[in-house]
């Protein structure tokens, strides 16, 4: 079985056990708090990825960090996980476990790339105009990239508004070529 469906099966029985429990939302928000500790840390990610680390200490060391805050559902999830064998699956299984929140709230993910930081108010009227849009609740996440020289690059799920300079250059440049 492929990673994909692995992680798969487990996120789609995770959320079906949240709705269960009417504990959606603040599964969501411990998953959101587990993937940001995930791309935040390495010594983390390796920790789990490590064949040296026993079952106990993985699920131990998780505890420690996450029991405070998170919710007894979201840390049997995790627990079942590792007792399976499945931790290295885990940040991928907790990825698709907000793809399935959001598709049931009817949220629209999008990313909006420039080459330079952009202001609150500029994010927020970028963000009202991908909501008028789609017609849907927006989450959206900003991140600066040089490479694309000047405009913007939006993601909305899996639809890319490439309105970059770079794209506007290679798209002159092509014509160039070819002509």
């Amino acid at each position: 079985m492929n990673e994909s469906k692995i992680s798969v099966r487990y996120a789609k029985a995770f959320f079906e056990a949240a709705q269960d429990a009417g504990s959606l939302q603040k599964n969501r928000s411990d998953a959101l708090l587990m993937l940001a500790a995930f791309k935040q840390t390495q010594q983390l990610r390796d920790f789990m990825d490590s064949p040296v680390a026993t079952i106990r200490e993985k699920k131990n060391v998780l505890s420690t960090l996450f029991s405070q805050t998170c919710d007894k559902l979201t840390m049997a999830f995790v627990d079942l996980m590792i007792a399976k064998k499945r931790e290295m699956y885990l940040e991928a299984a907790l990825r698709y476990f907000d793809v399935l929140y959001r598709k049931q709230s009817g949220i629209k993910a999008a990313t909006v790339t420039t080459a330079v930081p952009l202001d609150v108010a500029s994010l927020s009227k970028l963000e009202i105009l991908i909501q008028s849009i789609f017609k849907a609740k927006v989450e959206m996440d900003a991140t600066v990239d040089n490479a694309i020289i000047g405009g913007v690059v939006i993601k909305v799920d899996d639809q890319q508004y490439d309105l970059s300079v770079a794209a506007k250059l290679k798209e002159i440049e092509n014509k160039l070529l070819n002509a």
